[in-house]
């Protein structure tokens, strides 16, 4: 063998090595530490990541108000340098009626930003709330505009979130129980013309009686059909729902439970958001449930819901991942599919491995049949890289995005980076 050739091999070993090492070290960088005062504290949703790479979020606290900021963070003009913190609207509040930043944002044209907040007594109860827009200043230095979209007050409930759909149509769930259902996911529609006012229509309403409070999170797949969960209730274990669009105008929308959870050791329950899959599957978190010795009713799982080969057929649940290791004892709050299908997600123990939370990942099955691959990415240690994350929010570049809600070191919260 000659020497270059040799040589050349080595390279292509030494490569091969630092690839592998690098593939098992995930990288956590701490973006912004929130200090709680008019920066803003507490974030409690994921990130949205707009033009350039720019974070956008909103947190609990904080801010002009004490009642939170939407935010955004920044990246250096020069790698390596620090990532810049603004908050951009403070979150109003009386003391009396208070209002609260409520879900993620939603990015339209223009860089617009769309946010939903919840309004609630001092009963503590929501009553009712808020569709806005913030509008990116036209020159530098100069404030975002803030406008009222719709104001819920009609409507009797508050938006626990907000996605936004085709045609710029916004959808939402109001994530509480109410007077009279567990319940309701809704739509916004945009005016036909200048001038005219936003339209807003309850879709379905969760009556009394239903298999537990729908979860605020909700997704829209294909041909505009909604699907969301309900919790579950202390006699079943939860339901995976779809809400169809109607065929023509006037007509109501069809809900339809498509999954239907038990309490039995070889299924989950008390499901929690959903996320979308490229070919339609949707994948999930629960609390509960799943296969494993002594997870009757305890360990959590991620599990997945393929949809049927042909109409009328049944949807086919699996459980990809059940907590029932090492990692026993985890609360997985979160999921999303990365780059090559990967499941990226965060959870929290109580005493267990990860008390303060962590990132985890499961990697698609290498052949039909086998397991999917189960590894904690990261494991937070209520340091000043913070605690108890959010769910998270994937870039281009396949690096993860986060924030935490706080901790002993990090009281406020921090924006995170993790590279997988």
């Amino acid at each position: 063998m000659n020497m270059a050739r040799k040589n050349g091999q080595i390279v292509l070993a030494l490569l091969a090595t630092a690839a592998a090492a690098w593939a098992q070290t995930a990288q956590l960088t701490t973006l912004y530490t929130f200090t709680g005062g008019s920066d803003g504290g507490a974030p409690e949703t994921s990130l949205s990541i707009g033009k350039g790479g720019v974070l956008y979020g909103s947190t609990y606290g904080g801010g002009s108000f004490d009642h939170g900021v939407v935010f955004q963070v920044a990246p250096p003009a020069t790698p390596g340098n620090p990532w810049t913190e603004e908050a951009i609207y403070n979150i109003k509040g009386s003391g009396v009626e208070d209002y609260h930043a409520s879900g993620p944002l939603a990015i339209g044209g223009h860089g617009v930003l769309y946010g939903a907040e919840i309004l609630t007594g001092d009963d503590g109860k929501v009553g009712s709330g808020e569709l806005y827009s913030l509008t990116p200043p036209a020159g530098a230095g100069e404030a975002w505009t803030y406008k009222e979209v719709y104001d819920f007050g009609e409507a009797g409930y508050g938006p626990a979130t907000i996605l936004m759909g085709a045609g710029g149509v916004f959808y939402g769930s109001t994530g509480v129980d109410e007077a009279d259902g567990l319940g309701t996911i809704f739509s916004i529609k945009p005016p036909a013309a200048a001038g005219d006012s936003w339209a807003e229509s309850a879709l379905y309403q969760f009556p009394v009686g239903s298999d537990g409070t729908v979860s605020p999170q909700i997704v829209v797949g294909s041909g505009g059909v909604i699907f969301g969960t309900l919790a579950g209730s202390s006699t079943s274990g939860g339901v995976v729902f779809s809400l169809t669009p109607p065929n023509s105008p006037g007509s109501a929308w069809t809900e339809k439970p498509i999954y239907t959870f038990s309490f039995d050791s070889g299924d989950a329950a008390d499901p929690g958001p959903l996320t979308l899959g490229g070919d339609g599957t949707l994948y999930g978190v629960t609390a509960m449930g799943g296969p494993g010795a002594g997870c009757t009713g305890g360990c959590a799982t991620v599990f997945s819901l393929t949809p049927p080969s042909s109409p009328g057929e049944s949807w086919t649940e699996t459980v990809l991942y059940s907590f029932s290791g090492p990692e026993a004892g985890v609360y997985p709050n979160s999921v999303l599919v990365g780059p090559g299908g990967v499941l990226y997600g965060t959870g929290t123990t109580f005493g267990g491995p990860a008390p303060y939370g962590m990132v985890y990942s499961l990697t698609p099955q290498a052949s039909p049949g086998a397991p999917w691959t189960f590894a904690t990415l990261y494991t937070f240690s209520d340091d000043s890289n913070g605690a108890y994350p959010n769910a998270l929010t994937v870039g281009a570049d396949g690096v993860l995005y986060g924030t935490t809600a706080g901790g002993t070191v990090a009281t406020s919260g921090t924006v995170f980076a993790l590279r997988p």
